[in-house]
């Protein structure tokens, strides 16, 4: 019996031996970088923390912007500038999940647009989460508040869960821990890679309709389909209506051709049903960037390691196939809406102060901006005067103000995602700056819609703080 007990204990201390030194083999390998090219995506702690902070940014970004945008407030809306306007809507894709300011493809759309002289602006509407129907809801809400889109075609970048009309339940695949005390701190990239692979057997094993993946499946089914169809006939509606050209921009997140083109297909039958043009970018992708990555997760597309959204690589083939399309239509579409009259005469009744707490420093792609948030206060006059534009001038130099009826007091006039309705006072303001303006001498002018027009020194309460330093 002693044998016996003995070797038992021989046995299973010889499997605990094999199992840590197995486990400190996996932790050697995965930070020596290897193990990423399997069909399961676990992210590295530190990746995920850089990621976070690069999130942290463009977040910070997105909640000085009156939609939650990480776009220039002086190219969105209300510019009035001649030339072809072009709004891009899509969801994180568009906003830039794992990506800096600048850095999304409609950024890198306007400036090669810009370097190549074409007379045409790009406009970035993005929001995380959003769908197709989200999307249109948006527009609506535009039109309806503000009386006019401002822009002369809506680019739909369409993802593969745009589909999504919000009656399918996306079930959360629990987190598998480790059962070993101090496991996840002596060995945390071992920790995260099991931890991932176990959230796979759990999805394909125990409940195969958990997850990110059976939930994306289920939106393309016959049925959800037939229910997305109403949206894409009700955005052909919306873009007859408003004389509003709306094209369907086609952006797969890696060169998966069996995975994309039949959903693609699907989704091109529809759109030709309903009488929306569309532009495929798979067959570029698939053109330039097969051999660019590893199968099947395609890591050296991503935005960054610890996000797998399109990376450089990715969003430079949207922009440049894009901008081949929008340059010619940027020559023979210039149609844009004629620019409001700039009154000539100042205004003999009422005054306007305008005050900015403290401008905000950022990057924006390899340029540098302040973004100011202002409010307007206005007496004298009549009492809601009509804003027919607004605008933030320096020396050199003038921004087109995003907030026109800066005049109408208290007043709800700002889009809010939630309800779609207007829920910050009229008298708020945005407007961004080159940083390299002499910010002592901006001054704010609004014209009215009585041929006359204000003009205020923008009082600045606080110098300048940098986005990454604000608190």
């Amino acid at each position: 019996m002693k044998s016996v007990i003995t070797n038992v204990c021989i046995v299973v201390v010889s499997i605990v031996v094999a199992a840590g030194l197995g486990v400190a083999m996996l932790e050697g390998v995965l930070r020596g970088g290897g193990l990423k090219s399997g069909g399961v995506p676990w992210i590295a702690p530190e990746d995920a923390a850089r990621d976070a902070e690069i999130d942290k940014v463009s977040g910070a970004l997105a909640a000085l912007h009156p939609f939650s945008f990480t776009d220039l407030i002086h190219a969105g809306l209300g510019s009035n500038e001649t030339g072809y306007r072009v709004a891009v809507l899509s969801d994180s894709f568009v906003w830039g999940d794992g990506l800096l300011p600048g850095q999304p493809w409609p950024h890198k759309l306007q400036r090669k647009l810009r370097d190549s002289g074409a007379n045409v602006s790009v406009q970035s509407w993005g929001v995380n989460g959003w769908s197709t129907r989200d999307q249109l809801t948006f527009l609506k809400a535009l039109k309806r508040d503000h009386g006019s889109l401002d822009i002369d075609e809506a680019l739909i970048g369409f993802v593969t869960n745009d589909l999504d009309m919000g009656d399918i339940e996306q079930r959360q695949t629990p987190k598998i821990p480790i059962p070993i005390p101090y496991f996840s701190d002596w060995f945390p990239l071992a920790d995260a890679f099991l931890t991932a692979h176990l959230q796979g057997v759990y999805e394909r094993v125990i409940d195969p309709g958990a997850g990110y993946g059976s939930w994306e499946a289920a939106l393309w089914t016959e049925g959800n389909l037939e229910s997305y169809r109403s949206v894409l006939t009700e955005l052909r509606a919306f873009s007859l209506e408003n004389d509003l050209p709306i094209t369907f921009v086609l952006t797969p997140h890696r060169p998966e051709a069996a995975f994309f083109a039949p959903k693609y297909q699907a989704l091109k039958t529809l759109l030709a049903d309903v009488g929306l043009p569309v532009i495929d970018l798979l067959p570029a992708v698939m053109d330039q960037l097969v051999e660019a990555g590893t199968p099947p997760l395609y890591r050296e597309l991503w935005a960054n390691p610890g996000d797998g959204h399109p990376g450089d690589p990715l969003t430079n083939v949207y922009a440049e196939e894009v901008a081949a399309v929008l340059r010619t239509r940027g020559t023979d579409r210039a149609t844009a809406s004629p620019v409001l009259a700039v009154a000539q005469q100042p205004c003999d009744v009422g005054q306007i102060t305008a005050v900015i707490p403290q401008p905000v420093q950022f990057n924006f792609g390899p340029e540098s901006y302040l973004r100011l948030v202002g409010t307007v206060s206005y007496s004298g006059g009549t009492e809601e005067e009509s804003a027919s534009r607004a605008s933030v001038h320096w020396p050199g130099g003038q921004s087109t103000v995003y907030q026109r009826d800066v005049l109408a007091g208290d007043a709800p006039r700002v889009y809010d995602r939630a309800n779609s309705a207007r829920t910050e006072p009229a008298s708020k303001f945005w407007a961004d700056v080159p940083a390299a303006a002499d910010f002592s001498a901006l001054s704010l002018r609004v014209g009215t819609m009585a041929g006359c027009f204000y003009v205020a020194p923008l009082e600045l309460q606080a110098p300048p703080v940098n986005l990454t330093d604000r608190g």
